[in-house]
């Protein structure tokens, strides 16, 4: 319906949009403001209208819309009257102009109450339940009706009426702009922009919207006038969204594992400053549509605790949360900084289903953070802040200095606990390199790392004392054995590191290796011999002196030691040691699980190694806990030879995932099983390891305390994209929050 000129006018300063809607005459200055929706005359005619059963929408159409006649209009004549005083009256637009609360009705030719044919509880009452038509009258009965109590009571409730929908009006605008808001913390955080070390979060968000209010009527509106708008702005309703979308993200991902049965834990140690730990969960994602694949998701980030106890206390709590079953962990990996041995040996006690395993070119790091010989762990430290110094003064030194930059160039920090190379192809980076060649190019670069060193040592107080601490003799025979041992072990990530490595071949390796290191501890080798003559070579080539190793953390006179005592010291308390120690680490985290390899032999192509008895009773026997009696099993396997006799062998799967991918769960759960357990082991094929960058750049960012509430959210945001994010149910969760 149509306003007139003057209800136009304040039609447009209402912050609804609508017109000014007057209860009556007699009281102009007390009016509701409604927004009016466009309606022509003959839609929702309120003669037309059960006033028992109005709408929401129908109320507040009757109460908002009031409609003035155009000029051209002409109102039906009706005969009126009784005897010489009978004459043709019609309504008038003047009438429904003076009584705003008039409405109209075409299709009745009369006139109603709006307030009260939508408040009044009268059955038979003029203006209420049955039109105006005394057009003599009109006036004076209209006039009459808005001075009556049962007006004025109507009057009351539509007022309450458009205070409640100037409420949720607002409100609507509110949530819009939420959800805009919403969007921009998506898009920030799946491009990274949020998780560098620059300006906080908050600062970044508010630039941000902003600069998209200047493009946006709506959220200009709310940031700078709305009710909300403080809230909106405000630091702690961003933290709470960005909490609520990686709860969700979290929650989807959970819901994959738990629909996958079989899972493992990877525990991702903090880097640099940062004592956080990354949580991410291995599991076998069957999609409705699309491939198989084998997923390594980040879920959460914990403080590391100090006590092994309380840090595995932390891990099955977690799961709980999580609603997982630890019945069904079936492996864990520690990457970077993790428990010893002894705190593994815990984590196997209470899941028994569980195998400790390392993946790719995270075994060497592995194995040297979990030693615990004081040389060993003192060795890394002086390492990694070598690298920090020579970085972090680049700037100062001469190109000359920075050449011998092997050391820097290959490896970075040194027993650094990264997360994973990126990946390229689904196989990881070959740029990657072993820890060994990276203490080697240190070894090589040693004279010249010393000269970087003293140069820097001229700006900065803590390169001068890791030049005291590089070089002392005792750190040179540590270095140079670490090494040493370590190059043992290189054949083990190249074939970690290849898109589905053959598992049983490399456990052979394994023991070939454990061979040759057993070799090494007989007092007729002479490797220790020939490795402590070139540490005496390369203490000479600096000048450093011959000393004997400490005892009890404190120095020996070398006058108490001959040449050949010095060298047995540092065998007996330093290359054995650390020795038993690698040789347990592979003895733990390949070997122990290497019965679960015969799994492999379950690929279609490779199912001829498979026809032993003798090894389909050990198959069984490795995944006894997973798979139904022997008997049940043997006649699954004979179905699945069979699936795959008509198919020539050089187009079976060949590889792990192929063989999921081609694999019903349901016709063949046993076979289903134990891949889908193998494939969970963080040594098997490669996922994908497509979170490390995110990880890592989000530590960095949560070196500033204050932020660590919000390091999951931002962090599962980057590392999840293919994760749909539902807004509504974010802006439900932030209800929650504010109440």
């Amino acid at each position: 319906m149509e306003l007139d000129s003057q209800s136009s006018k304040k039609g447009e300063d209402c912050p609804l949009g609508g017109g000014a809607l007057d209860l009556s005459v007699t009281r102009p200055a007390q009016q509701a403001s409604l927004p009016e929706p466009p309606r022509a005359p003959d839609q929702e005619d309120i003669g037309l209208l059960d006033r028992w059963r109005l709408t929401e929408g129908q109320k507040r159409a009757i109460l908002a819309s009031r409609w003035v006649p155009p000029s051209n209009f002409q109102f039906p004549k009706r005969l009126m009257g009784s005897g010489a005083s009978q004459k043709y009256r019609r309504c008038s637009a003047q009438l429904l102009q003076d009584y705003q609360f008039a409405r109209y009705s075409c299709h009745l030719d009369g006139v109603f109450c709006g307030p009260c044919f939508v408040f009044n509880s009268n059955k038979e009452t003029v203006l209420v339940s049955t039109p105006l038509k005394d057009w003599s009258n009109g006036k004076k009965i209209l006039e009459r009706h808005s001075r009556s109590k049962e007006h004025g009571r109507a009057a009351v409730k539509t007022e309450a009426f458009a205070a409640y929908e100037l409420k949720k009006k607002l409100s609507e605008q509110g949530q819009l702009a939420l959800k805009r808001m919403v969007r921009l913390i998506l898009l920030c955080g799946r491009h990274h922009i949020l998780l560098g070390p620059g300006p906080t979060v908050t600062k970044t968000l508010d630039t941000l919207s902003r600069y998209m209010a200047e493009l946006d009527p709506l959220l200009q509106e709310n940031l700078s006038s709305g009710p909300c708008a403080a809230r909106q702005s405000s630091e702690r309703t961003q933290e709470e969204l960005i909490q609520l979308i990686g709860l969700q993200i979290q929650s989807k991902v959970l819901a994959r594992v738990r629909d996958a049965k079989f899972f493992s834990l990877i525990v991702g140690g903090g880097s640099g400053r940062s004592s956080s730990l990354s949580l991410s969960l291995r599991y076998v994602h069957r999609p409705s549509e699309g491939p198989v694949e084998i997923c390594e998701d980040p879920i959460d980030f914990i403080e590391a605790p100090g006590a092994a106890e309380s840090l595995l206390k932390l891990f099955l709590q977690r799961m709980s949360a999580w609603g997982l079953q630890k019945e069904l962990l079936r492996g864990y990996s520690y990457r970077g900084p993790g428990p010893q041995r002894g705190q593994r040996a815990r984590v196997c006690t209470l899941l028994p289903g569980a195998v400790c395993s390392a993946s790719g070119h995270q075994l060497p790091a592995a194995v040297l953070h979990s030693c615990d010989l004081r040389p060993v762990t003192k060795l890394l430290d002086t390492l990694s802040k070598t690298s920090l110094a020579l970085r972090s003064s680049a700037e100062l030194l001469s190109p000359r200095l920075l050449a011998p930059g092997a050391f820097l160039d290959v490896g970075g920090h040194p027993g650094e606990g990264d997360d994973g190379p990126e990946e390229v192809g689904g196989r990881a980076d070959p740029w990657h390199p072993h820890l060994a060649d990276v203490l080697r190019a240190f070894r090589d670069e040693y004279p010249a790392i010393l000269s970087a060193l003293r140069k820097a040592a001229e700006h900065c107080g803590d390169a001068e004392s890791l030049f005291y601490s590089l070089t002392k003799f005792d750190f040179l025979v540590t270095l140079v054995s670490v090494e040493f041992i370590l190059s043992c072990t290189k054949s083990l990530p190249l074939d970690l590191q290849q898109g589905d490595p053959d598992l049983l071949h490399l456990s052979a390796e394994a023991n070939l290796i454990l061979q040759r290191l057993r070799k090494m501890k007989d007092k007729d080798d002479p490797g220790f011999e020939v490795l402590y003559d070139d540490v005496k070579l390369l203490a000479a080539s600096v000048g450093v002196e011959e000393s004997p190793p400490l005892v009890c953390g404190q120095p020996v006179s070398p006058d108490d030691f001959n040449t050949q005592d010095l060298r047995e010291g540092y065998k007996t308390s330093l290359f054995i040691p650390f020795l038993d120690h690698v040789m347990s680490e592979l003895q733990e985290q390949l070997l122990d699980s290497s019965p679960r390899f015969l799994a492999q032999y379950l690929i279609p192509d490779k199912l001829p190694l498979l026809e032993s008895q003798e090894a389909e009773a050990a198959l069984h026997d490795a995944f006894q806990g997973d798979l139904p009696s022997p008997d049940s099993f043997h006649l699954e396997l004979q179905r699945w030879r069979e699936n795959w006799t008509e198919v020539p062998r050089e187009e079976r799967p060949s590889s792990l995932l192929n063989a999921l991918q081609h694999l019903n769960p349901f016709r063949f759960p046993s076979i289903n099983a134990a891949l889908s357990v193998l494939a969970t082991m963080p040594i098997s094929v490669a996922p994908g390891e497509r979170a490390s960058r995110a990880l890592e750049r989000a530590r960095m960012w949560q070196q500033d305390p204050g932020q660590a509430s919000q390091l999951p959210g931002l962090a599962l945001m980057a590392i999840h994209q293919d994760i749909e994010v539902d807004v509504d149910q974010v802006l439900r969760g932030l209800h929650l929050f504010t109440h």
